[in-house]
């Protein structure tokens, strides 16, 4: 088991009992299984698992792809069926495939002819074969062998988990070179001019790899040697941004109001739009997404000419971030999707509206592709953020350990490197990642650091987090106050999956009281906002609460409809430890309603997904 937690996903687990289910159902009949794998190593791990559920029951034969010319079956055409014999079609160049896909359009072509004009004589004989190759192969063979793949009665798909572990776990450069030259560069500077500017770059480097208080002296010394307007400006923007990641946001006012002084003297379109965008992460950060809003007006106005590919990176970011905050996910991803954004912080923030649409495997991806393309290079703060991420997205396939253990790691490099702005959001993120009193432990000093940095959305997030837990310790009265002030904080700042999460909680609460019309409607005006912003989790909770309500009123069909929406949400978006509760839910739903068999069936799947939890 060591091996396969180190492969495979836990989520990938549950599809041994079922595949191996379908082999001995249809044993007699014969059949076709196709099995997506990414790697030979993997591959390879599959079929040792299959091995030790089947060997007291089959023979698995090993049958070579390539060796056959990628003309496998014709081994076995005049042979008798031997009974209890299963054919393994491996040996799939996966390394090949991978390095050049076009370089291998022949050979394909040969196995999906091959496949599609000789698949009868094989299920005539009723023989039983399973076929190894990656996602893309068993895609085409849908549309390159149309009639073998109308036989193939079960696929399974597997990824090799390992790869991004190795990526996750890569540790961080220090960039000692970037900054030796860049000290050099300060020490060589003789004029006061490229003094500044090299104090300037070493700033940069410095808040990118070292410590922003590091960042905050060079930026000081900067701005005594620097007395052109326009270098001015761009250091006391910068000074602006150390401040605003430092927590320090009466002095990031301040530095923006000085550069709004200096921007009169320099008058370039180029300026005022990025004194414009900073006023906008100010008030974004703040928890004013309508004020930043009319500051990314003011940006477009100003850059309207300029036709700067930067600013227009950094357009589509602020505007993906304001959604963000107002709860619109679809919107953020499409903003960020459909630009084709590289740098890191765009990256990262694909992989969070991805995940908050329920789109994890997507997520996992996009965040393997930014720490694969960008490596050690990322900076701290993205590197920070990013181990949070992964934390809520491994906890979301099952591997809870590992993702809080991930998330730790990206708080303690945030708080290393002073990067106070964002620490509330790694509270957040592991008070989400507990089960027990550590839970409301995080979300109180996330609500704590938010007032401090006068973070109102991340304030707004943590207690509707502390009314879960309210909720989770049955205190109802405690839970329905939280919630209220959520509430509140969330209509006035335009926070509106926060709004839908403090809704879902009233509803649970007014359900326990006996109040269902109320129930109902709080339920249905959350059902609407979620749907509205796209995200996953809260709205595969929020279904499970309204078949709760249902079922309290006996409307058995509506109960079952909402248990099962929430089951499908929670499988799409590969929420293990979500599904493993909605089976249970549904045991007890069929259990209560005297239909032994389907509980124990529901039961005994809540059981094989709530052990591979951990």
């Amino acid at each position: 088991m060591t091996l396969e937690k180190t492969m495979f996903r836990f989520r990938d687990l549950l599809q041994f009992p079922t595949l191996v289910d379908h082999m001995r159902a249809r044993a007699e009949q014969g059949f076709f299984v196709i099995v997506c794998s990414e790697t030979e190593a993997l591959e390879h791990v599959i079929v040792r698992r299959l091995e030790a559920d089947l060997a007291d029951e089959f023979t698995l034969d090993r049958v070579s792809m390539c060796g056959s010319g990628y003309n496998p079956l014709y081994r076995t055409w005049d042979e008798d069926r031997p009974d209890h014999r299963i054919h393994l079609l491996r040996g799939f160049p996966y390394e090949r495939f991978q390095a050049n896909p076009e370089g291998m359009e022949e050979e394909m072509g040969l196995l999906f002819s091959h496949m599609e004009s000789e698949y009868e004589t094989v299920t005539g004989k009723k023989q039983c074969w399973v076929l190894f190759c990656p996602k893309a192969i068993e895609s085409q063979l849908s549309y390159a062998a149309p009639n073998f793949y109308r036989t193939v009665c079960y696929t399974a798909g597997f990824i090799d988990f390992s790869r991004y572990e190795r990526l996750f776990e890569m540790q961080p450069q220090k960039a000692e070179g970037a900054m030796k030259r860049a000290q050099n560069a300060v020490a060589d500077a003789k004029e006061r001019r490229r003094r500044g500017d090299a104090l300037y770059r070493l700033s940069r480097i410095a808040a990118k790899y070292d410590h922003l208080e590091a960042a905050k002296k060079q930026l000081a010394s900067a701005a005594e040697v620097t007395f052109d307007p326009a270098e001015r400006l761009r250091i006391t923007l910068q000074q602006a941004r150390v401040a605003r990641w430092q927590g320090e946001r009466a002095r990031a006012q301040v530095f923006l109001e000085e550069a709004s002084q200096v921007l009169a003297a320099v008058k370039s379109g180029a300026e005022k739009a990025a004194l414009a965008l900073e006023w906008g992460w100010f008030a974004l950060g703040g928890g004013s997404p309508d004020q930043a809003n009319f500051c990314l007006t003011e940006v477009i106005e100003a850059g309207a000419t300029l036709h700067d590919t930067g600013l227009d990176r950094a357009i589509h970011r602020l505007r993906a971030a304001i959604y963000e905050r107002q709860g619109y996910w679809r919107e953020a991803r499409n903003e960020l999707l459909g630009t084709q954004q590289v740098d890191e912080e765009s990256l990262m923030m694909q992989a969070r509206s991805l995940f908050k649409l329920g789109e994890t495997s997507a997520a996992l991806d996009a965040l393997g592709a930014l720490f694969g393309s960008h490596g050690n290079r990322l900076s701290q703060v993205v590197r920070g953020r990013c181990l949070g991420l992964v934390g809520q997205v491994l906890s979301r396939l099952g591997h809870v350990t590992s993702a809080y253990e991930h998330a730790l790691n990206g708080r303690n490099l945030l708080e290393d490197s002073g990067y106070r702005e964002y620490l509330p959001e790694a509270y957040l993120g592991l008070g989400s990642l507990v089960r027990d009193e550590r839970a409301a432990e995080y979300f109180q000093k996330a609500f704590q650091h938010a007032g401090e940095v006068e973070d109102h959305y991340i304030q707004t997030k943590s207690l509707v987090r502390l009314a879960e837990c309210a909720v989770d310790r049955n205190d109802m009265d405690e839970a329905k106050d939280l919630a209220e002030q959520a509430m509140s904080l969330a209509q006035v700042g335009g926070f509106r999956e926060a709004e839908g999460m403090a809704r879902s909680i009233q509803c649970h609460v007014l359900t326990q009281s006996g109040q269902w019309a109320l129930a109902l409607g709080q339920g249905s005006m959350a059902l609407d906002i979620f749907d509205k912003s796209g995200v996953a989790s809260p709205m595969a909770r929020l279904l499970l609460r309204l078949a709760k309500v249902h079922a309290f009123l006996r409307n058995k069909q509506q109960s079952i409809k909402f248990l099962s929406m929430s089951l499908e949400t929670y499988r799409k978006m590969e929420h293990l430890p979500g599904e493993a509760r909605t089976l249970e839910a549904l045991a007890t739903f069929y259990k209560e309603q005297g239909r032994a068999s389907q509980a124990d069936s529901y039961a005994t799947r809540a059981a094989r997904a709530g052990a591979l939890v951990g």
